[in-house]
C-alpha cells in the first residue's frame, strides 16, 4: 500500500434517506448528536474560497440557539489543502476577535451565521458513515438568531476510517441510492444570508445580461481606487456542469440552467439574451461533459446619481487547476428606500420593514419586486399574522415571451458606469478579456486527456 495515501471520503445529498438508514444498519449501534457551528466574518481575503474560521460545538437537543455565554472549540483552516488547527477551546463568542488577531492576525472578525443540525453516526466495514438531517441556518447578525434556511434533504458523508480498511468501493455502498453533489454548509450559509439581506432593486434590462471580463492573477484590488462606493458584499459557490448547449449551475440540491445565445459588443461591454430554468433536482441531471467548482465573492457597488447597481464578481475557478476572473455586471437600480429599511432590518430582523419596501415598490410600479419582498417575508417569518393579509397582496404579473424592451437611454448609460469601472480596474493590473470559463474548462480538459 502507497504510504501517502489518503483515506477515501465522500460527501453527497440523499433525496431518499430511508435507503440510507439500510445502510447504516442496526439502531443500537448509532450515535446521534445535536452539533452548532459558527462562522466569523473577516476582512482577510484568504477565507473568502475554501479556508474558514468557525466555531463548533455540540448541545444539547432543547438548548437554546447559540447561546454566546458558553465556550465552543475554535477552528481554522487556511484553505482544503491544509488540515483544520484548533486555535482554542472552550472559548466564548466575545474573546474570539482579540485571540484571533494575537494568534494569527486576522481582523475584522465577528460572528456572522451559525447552523444547528444533527448527526447519526455509525462505524462498519472500515467506513464511518455520517447523516446530517435538519440542518438549519441562522443570521447571528442581530441580537436574536434569524432562521434563514433550512434543508429538507439529508447529508451523507462516508469515510475511510484508513486508507485501504474499507471492505467495498464506496459507489457499491452507494448502488441503488439517488445522490447529489454536496455543497458545504459554508456556502449554503452565505447562500442564505444573501437571499435574507441583499437590497431590492429593479432590473431595467430585464431579459438581458450586461458584463465585461477582465483577467487577472490575483483578486485582491483597492475598492476605494473604484469610481462608486462599495453597497454590499456577497459570497457564493456552486458546482457548474457543462452540457453541449447550456450549463447546470448546482447548489444545494436543486440546480438552476443557464442557456445563452450569442454575444454582442458594445464598445467592450458584452451583452446577450440568458433565460434560465430553476429548482430543478440535482440527481435528476445527466452526466455532464465537463465539470468544475466556481467560488465566487460579489463586491456591489453603487452609482450614487442614478442608483444602479454594479457587481465585481471575483471568480476563483477549480477543475483540478485553478482560475480566476473578475467579471463586472449590471444589477439593478435600487428601490426607493432600499438601503435604510434593509440596514433597519438587518439591525432588528424585524421582517415588517420587507412589507413597507414592498409597498415602496408597487408605488413605483416595480411589482415584481414587490412580490420577491412579500416572498422574502413569507420565508423568513411564516407565522406571522399578516401572513394571509401579505398572500393576498401579491400582484399577478404578465406573462413574458415577448422580445424584452430596452430603453436605449437606460442601455447607454448602464454601458458608460460599467466602461469606467472598467478603465479602473485595468488601472490595478487587470487587463479586458472575452475568455468565457468554458472555453477556458475545454482546455484543462484537452490537456487532461492529452
Amino acid at each position: 500500500m502507497n504510504p501517502e495515501k489518503q483515506p477515501s471520503l465522500l460527501r453527497c445529498y440523499v433525496p431518499k434517506p430511508k435507503k440510507v438508514k439500510r445502510l447504516l444498519g442496526s439502531r443500537s449501534g448509532q450515535k446521534k448528536a445535536v452539533i452548532e457551528h459558527i462562522y466569523f466574518d473577516t476582512t482577510h481575503p484568504t477565507l473568502y474560497y475554501t479556508g474558514f474560521l468557525r466555531g463548533r460545538r455540540f448541545v444539547e437537543p432543547d438548548a437554546s440557539l447559540f447561546e454566546v455565554e458558553k465556550g465552543f472549540d475554535l477552528q481554522y483552516r487556511v484553505d482544503d489543502s491544509q488540515e483544520i488547527e484548533e486555535l482554542a477551546h472552550n472559548i466564548v463568542a466575545a474573546d474570539v476577535s482579540k485571540l484571533v488577531e494575537e494568534r494569527i492576525g486576522l481582523t475584522g472578525v465577528r460572528p456572522l451565521f451559525g447552523i444547528r443540525f444533527e448527526r447519526i453516526t455509525e462505524e462498519r466495514g472500515g467506513y464511518r458513515l455520517d447523516m446530517d438531517v435538519d440542518v438549519t441556518y441562522f443570521s447571528l447578525m442581530a441580537s436574536e438568531p434569524l432562521e434563514v434556511g433550512r434543508e429538507l434533504t439529508p447529508r451523507l458523508i462516508i469515510r475511510e476510517l484508513a486508507p485501504g480498511t474499507g471492505e467495498q468501493d464506496m459507489d457499491e455502498l452507494l448502488q441503488d441510492i439517488d445522490t447529489a453533489p454536496c455543497t458545504a454548509k459554508k456556502w449554503m450559509g452565505f447562500y442564505y444570508l444573501k437571499n435574507c439581506y441583499e437590497l431590492p432593486r429593479v432590473d431595467e434590462l430585464a431579459g438581458y445580461e450586461y458584463e465585461v471580463k477582465l483577467d487577472t492573477e490575483t483578486l485582491d484590488f483597492d475598492v476605494n481606487r473604484l469610481p462608486f462606493p462599495v453597497l454590499e458584499v456577497h459570497q457564493s459557490d456552486s458546482l457548474r456542469r457543462y452540457y453541449r448547449s447550456y450549463r447546470a449551475c448546482v447548489r444545494g440540491d436543486s440546480a438552476h440552467l443557464v442557456e445563452k445565445v450569442p454575444i454582442q459588443s458594445i464598445g467592450g461591454v458584452l451583452k446577450r439574451r440568458e433565460t434560465k430554468k430553476h429548482n430543478i433536482p440535482a440527481w435528476e441531471l445527466p452526466e455532464p461533459k465537463m465539470v468544475m467548482r466556481r467560488y465566487k465573492r460579489e463586491i456591489n457597488i453603487v452609482n450614487p446619481d442614478s442608483g444602479r447597481v454594479y457587481t465585481l464578481s471575483l471568480h476563483y475557478c477549480d477543475a483540478g487547476k485553478t482560475f480566476t476572473q473578475v467579471e463586472i455586471e449590471y444589477d439593478g437600480r435600487l428601490i426607493p428606500g432600499a438601503v435604510t429599511l434593509m440596514g433597519k432590518f438587518m439591525e432588528d430582523h424585524r421582517t415588517e420593514h420587507l412589507l413597507t419596501l414592498a409597498n415602496r415598490a408597487d408605488a413605483a410600479a416595480i411589482h415584481a419586486v414587490g412580490n420577491e419582498l412579500r416572498e422574502r417575508f413569507l420565508h423568513l417569518d411564516p407565522e406571522h399574522e399578516r401572513v394571509e393579509l401579505v398572500q393576498a397582496a401579491m400582484v399577478k404579473l404578465k406573462n413574458g415571451g415577448e422580445e424584452p424592451m430596452v430603453e436605449p437611454h437606460v442601455e447607454a448609460a448602464v454601458v458608460d458606469d460599467m466602461l469606467l469601472i472598467r478603465r479602473a480596474l485595468v488601472r490595478q493590473g487587470m487587463s479586458p478579456s472575452r475568455l468565457s470559463k468554458r472555453k477556458w474548462l475545454r482546455r484543462v480538459y484537452a490537456e487532461l486527456s492529452e
